[in-house]
């Protein structure tokens, strides 16, 4: 039943990154309990923010908290708890186009010192919050993202099999997941990748994820033998992708949390993670760890995993073990919560 919790869903028309699926998967399972409200279709670019800081205000009932789960929100509204994923557009601007950086830079300090609550989705993230920010504490949470054990689950081997034959992938394959940005760290994750093709030459490594605009990176790599760029994919090849790989590389300089590492240990994938900001925060003991500035480490733990049996086995244990201790309905119960708390107070 309502009880007066509305939620900015301008997310529900972007694609599906790490972002999307959070806000997602947490709306999901609110149900009837908050009032959505969005704008009926796509507005990319400056079109969704102005919707977002002119027009969503006027849509928002006296009385009513907002929720806005994707970074951004009304600077109008101080009624309102805001999700911020991670600030890598302050620790680097240099990442992202010269106008995404500018403005979030300008809009997310004013959106923290205005709204209600600030939730985040790592300790990592909300000790950065509070220090960048300088404000209370106590107005900074952490909701940890989950996984859908439903969907994210160990594939048949039909399905994989009719995964390979849709993408056209013959042999063995190390998967990463995520947009094609520099966070991602992909010239050195390639650099690795051809000290681990010298040892494994019948192993390739598949890249899956979108080029964006937001970057000051376009994607523009000396792509070595034996990589792939799939591109986006389906949401629903998700599953396969992870349970028909090898192993899943995490080689980000930054994230906020790392939601792609607990769908593959969901789906069965051992895991190869970075050591850096949230990562093992998420990953906890069920990775083999490195270091992503360090091209050696990086191959290194690569060729362990690949050629250690025991290893393996050890991760894939663990990582079912870890991610059972991350769900959605956990999350969406947390928010809630919250959210009740803060419209009673």
């Amino acid at each position: 039943m309502y009880h007066g919790v509305a939620v900015n869903a301008r997310f529900r028309y972007r694609k599906i990154t790490g972002v999307e699926r959070y806000a997602g998967e947490i709306l999901s399972r609110l149900n009837d309990r908050v009032r959505r409200i969005d704008p009926g279709w796509r507005l990319t670019g400056m079109r969704g923010h102005f919707w977002e800081q002119v027009i969503l205000p006027g849509q928002v009932s006296r009385g009513e908290i907002l929720w806005s789960p994707a970074n951004t929100g009304p600077l109008a509204l101080s009624n309102q708890v805001i999700t911020i994923h991670d600030l890598s557009f302050i620790d680097h601007p240099e990442w992202y186009h010269p106008t995404f950086a500018a403005w979030y830079n300008y809009l997310i300090p004013k959106l923290v010192h205005r709204a209600r609550l600030i939730t985040t989705v790592s300790s990592y993230v909300r000790i950065r919050i509070i220090n960048t920010f300088r404000i209370y504490e106590t107005k900074v949470e952490v909701i940890p993202g989950g996984v859908d054990s439903q969907k994210f689950k160990p594939a048949s081997a039909t399905e994989v099999s009719r995964l390979r034959q849709k993408y056209d992938i013959p042999g063995p394959y190390i998967l990463v997941v995520g947009s094609i940005q520099p966070r991602k760290n992909l010239t050195n994750v390639f650099a690795a990748w051809k000290e681990v093709h010298r040892l494994h030459p019948d192993i390739c490594l598949l890249v899956v994820g979108s080029r964006s605009d937001l970057f000051s990176d376009n994607g523009s790599y000396d792509i070595p033998s034996a990589v792939r760029l799939v591109g986006y994919i389906e949401d629903a090849d998700l599953p396969a992708f992870y349970s028909g790989a090898v192993a899943y590389l995490l080689g980000s300089l930054h994230e906020g949390f790392g939601l792609t590492v607990l769908e593959a240990m969901a789906c069965g994938t051992p895991i190869i993670a970075a050591n850096t900001t949230a990562i093992p925060e998420v990953v906890g003991n069920a990775g083999r760890l490195f270091d992503p500035k360090n091209v050696d480490e990086m191959a290194s733990a690569i060729n362990e995993v690949i050629s250690d049996d025991g290893l393996v086995n050890t991760l894939v244990q663990k990582g079912y073990q870890r991610a059972r201790s991350f769900t959605w309905e956990r999350a969406a119960e947390m928010l809630y919560d919250l959210l009740e708390r803060e419209l009673i107070g």
